[in-house]
């Protein structure tokens, strides 16, 4: 496998080169969007197992502990602390990253192919929100919770003991019409999680720098439990409470609009990757709703975001 092609709801993307074993995980990441032939006007990101010969001289652009960012004629350089580097060219949407390691080197092209598709998304209106999200018939909810706090679990819970739905365990995607629209990656879980009940031909592992090692069910385990295009009805926001008994209480909408602006406008816990996001051309680098709703003549987004019915789980 030399060549890996994907549709991202409309969105193409292609990744060529590298280890046949890194394309075959990110085949297995993105499975739900695989396309079998190349489309015109793909997003193109090319994978180079090795180091480049030296590093960008000059000042940088900006600097974080994690990496460097220079602009160079309209190319973005990046220059990761361990040596990584990734390159793109947002006129030409194509980009390369070089990396010996193909564990990070799977790692930032997953990273990078999210960052470059969920902008395209965000501009025709599409936006990911960083939450659960479940249909129960031909309505959708949406489970806010904190990095960390559980959704993926949550997630495979829901499908072993209901018969609901699954739109995505992490990101999925709210169209400018209030739709909830299925973004299934693979699920992700601690090493110790108990996967008993899961095929061994759908497990395998990911270490990731900052995460370490996590434990992958791909989509072949839950694909037919995959929905998507339904309505938002219900708005659920956890919160940790330690010592406390759990709980289910109303929400107020103005709750539920706070929840939704650090989730989906701030975008908080979604792999967005500053590195390529934050530049002069774009305001700001969570997820632009406003901008997706402005270009439509629409104005700032409301509280009509919190329509659906909203309850808080403690």
């Amino acid at each position: 496998m030399t060549e890996l092609n994907l549709d991202i709801h409309g969105v193409p993307v292609t990744l060529s080169g590298g280890p046949a074993e890194v394309l075959d995980d990110l085949r297995r990441d993105f499975e739900y969007f695989f396309l079998p032939f190349p489309a015109e006007g793909a997003i193109h990101i090319e994978l180079e197992p090795r180091l480049p010969e030296r590093s960008p001289e000059g000042r940088p652009l900006f600097r974080t502990k994690d990496y460097a960012v220079f602009d160079r004629s309209g190319i973005r350089l990046i220059v990761y602390a361990d040596e990584a580097r990734a390159e793109y060219d947002y006129a030409a949407k194509h980009g390369r990253i070089l990396c010996p390691d193909p564990e990070r080197l799977h790692e930032l092209a997953l990273l990078a192919v999210l960052s470059r598709a969920g902008e395209a998304l965000d501009l025709k209106g599409w936006h990911r929100i960083h939450a659960l999200g479940f249909t129960c018939g031909e309505r959708g909810g949406l489970l806010l919770l904190p990095s960390g706090a559980g959704k993926s679990t949550t997630a495979l819970e829901l499908l072993r003991a209901t018969d609901l739905g699954l739109v995505s365990d992490d990101t999925p995607l709210i169209a400018d019409d209030l739709r909830l629209m299925a973004f299934p990656l693979r699920l992700g879980f601690a090493p110790a999680t108990e996967l008993r009940d899961v095929p061994e031909k759908w497990l395998r592992s990911m270490r990731r720098l900052r995460y370490g090692i996590k434990r992958l069910v791909d989509l072949g385990f839950f694909r037919e439990r995959v929905r998507g295009g339904v309505p938002v009805a219900w708005i659920l926001i956890g919160e940790r409470r330690p010592g406390a008994a759990p709980r289910i209480e109303p929400a107020s909408r103005l709750r539920a609009a706070g929840a939704l602006a650090v989730h989906l406008v701030v975008g908080s816990g979604i792999a967005q990757m500053s590195e390529y996001m934050l530049r002069a051309d774009l305001v700001g680098s969570g997820p632009a709703l406003w901008r997706g709703s402005r270009s439509r003549g629409r104005g700032p987004p409301s509280a009509s975001c919190a329509k659906p019915a909203s309850c808080a789980f403690l």
